[in-house]
């Protein structure tokens, strides 16, 4: 069994950044496109177990936006990302690595209204230097069957590589390593769905979705977790949604119930709750000021060792500030309550937290 005392990973320090640089506009009048450079940066300090961990990704992304109707719409693109990360293991546990690897993928997609009727299709190309090629698509079905009630369906799916960490990561004093021999993710989802118009305050929301993935990439192997892939998971759910709008105000609210399980054995996947809800409450206070409020609860789930992780609530509170017409100022207090709650089996999560952005977004 696993002793919930024999194992914890002390104070973490994390530095995240991230910087992008956006170029977008018309082309054409029919042709516009957005052009957009970034890295991001995510550093992981553990001294309780001597390890440290450091990744970086440079991308690189052009989406293209055709107009060749009014009722028609074509979307184009590519992107490129590139990966490196590195592990640093003092604890003589694990094996330090270094490694890295490119993604390249082209996507395209077309998008049509006709009278009651809209849909949409899309594809996507995938290489992956480490996991070959990957195509993925999805498409989308919407008929509105009066002014106040819509109809959509659609199916997806989709690919989804190992992280450099899930493949290689020594892990914290031996618990929760990577796995080299893991395979890709592969999914598919199917979704139906109602959009309800009550008045002109509120709009009701319903649907059923149902995903399956093949090797499901979870830390549940062996005596110290280490990450494997699941063979067959699956999860279906309904999510209802409310939105009401009057004035300035918004109010956004969601309920989900699902069952995510492993499909070979029925057992609920780790650390994936069967029910979760959020509220989100925001309005705007001038032109230049917005605030907002979020409630978000979460129901139990279940981690390694059959640990329970109880339910919890929290508050968020938000605001921004648009100093002008390109800079814009954010403050963001998460936990406000500060509530002890866990995602993780052994492993702390931040108390109330307050985040300061700033944003620029310069217009030619």
């Amino acid at each position: 069994s696993f002793d919930n005392g024999s194992f914890g990973a002390g104070i973490s320090h994390t530095l995240d950044q991230a910087i992008g640089v956006n170029l977008e506009g018309a082309l054409t009048p029919a042709w516009s496109h957005r052009l957009s450079l970034g890295t991001a940066r995510e550093d992981i300090d553990t001294p309780a177990f001597a390890s440290a961990y450091r990744s970086t990704r440079e991308q690189l992304g052009w989406t293209n936006d055709f107009t060749l109707s009014d009722a028609q719409h074509l979307i184009a693109g590519l992107d490129f990302n590139h990966d490196r990360g590195q592990s640093i293991d003092s604890s003589g546990f694990g094996a330090p690595y270094a490694a890295s690897r490119n993604n390249s993928g082209v996507f395209g997609g077309w998008r049509a209204t006709q009278g009651a009727v809209d849909g949409e299709v899309s594809a996507r190309y995938d290489h992956n230097s480490s996991f070959g090629n990957a195509l993925s698509g999805s498409g989308a079905f919407g008929y509105r069957i009066s002014d106040a009630l819509r109809f959509i369906a659609s199916y997806g799916t989709a690919f989804r590589a190992p992280t450099l960490n899930e493949l290689h990561s020594p892990g914290y004093g031996g618990y929760f390593a990577g796995n080299p021999g893991l395979d890709a993710e592969r999914s598919r989802t199917a979704e139906l769905g109602l959009d309800w118009t009550v008045d002109a305050a509120n709009r009701l929301g319903a649907r059923a979705f149902s995903t399956r993935v093949h090797d499901l990439i979870d830390f549940s192997g062996g005596s110290k977790f280490q990450a494997i892939n699941i063979a067959h998971a699956a999860i279906d759910g309904v999510e209802l949604t409310h939105v009401w709008q009057a004035a300035a105000w918004t109010w956004t609210n969601a309920l989900t119930a699902q069952n995510p399980r492993n499909d070979d054995t029925g057992a609920q996947l780790l650390r994936r709750p069967k029910q979760k809800f959020s509220s989100l409450l925001e309005t705007a206070l001038s032109e230049a000021v917005s605030v907002g409020a979020e409630l978000a609860w979460s129901g139990k789930r279940y981690d390694i060792g059959g640990k329970t992780l109880d339910s919890y609530t929290l508050v968020n509170l938000r605001a921004s500030y648009a100093i002008n017409s390109s800079w814009h100022l954010g403050l963001r207090v998460e936990n406000v309550f500060d509530k002890d709650y866990a995602l993780v089996q052994g492993y702390n999560t931040p108390g109330r937290s307050a985040y300061v952005t700033v944003s620029f977004e310069p217009h030619f």
